[in-house]
């Protein structure tokens, strides 16, 4: 007789296997859902929640990831962007003042120049 021992068979399968008889065992918490599903669930064979719990991650793939920093705006960062784009939008309209008055000015100025051309 022989000491050695034979090698375990180290494939994934065997993994997956050993992986999925833990699952089992153990209820999985799934977040977003209520208690009451969550209590139904625990009821359920393995087999039917492993079901479950595969088709509810793909639709949670579906859904749209809300930005971190959206969670984090308060009513003072909201407060101050405004007050920047009323003191933006102030601004602007000064300027386009200023532009109209240059505009009426070069035409003005432009027009008595032409008039004491054509009037000498």
């Amino acid at each position: 007789m022989s000491d050695e021992k034979e090698p375990q068979d180290q494939s994934p399968q065997n993994d997956s296997n050993e992986l999925s008889a833990a699952t089992a065992q153990q209820p999985e918490v799934i977040e977003g859902i209520p208690e009451e599903v969550q209590e139904a669930l625990e009821k359920l064979p393995p087999e039917l929640r492993a079901q479950f719990t595969f088709f509810a991650s793909q639709q949670r793939i579906g859904v749209p990831v809300v930005n971190p920093i959206a969670n984090k705006v308060t009513a003072a960062h909201i407060d101050k962007l405004l007050d920047n784009a009323e003191e933006d939008a102030k601004r602007g309209h000064t300027e386009w003042k200023w532009d109209k008055l240059r505009e009426w000015s070069i035409a003005w100025c432009s027009s008595r120049f032409l008039c004491s051309l054509l009037c000498s």
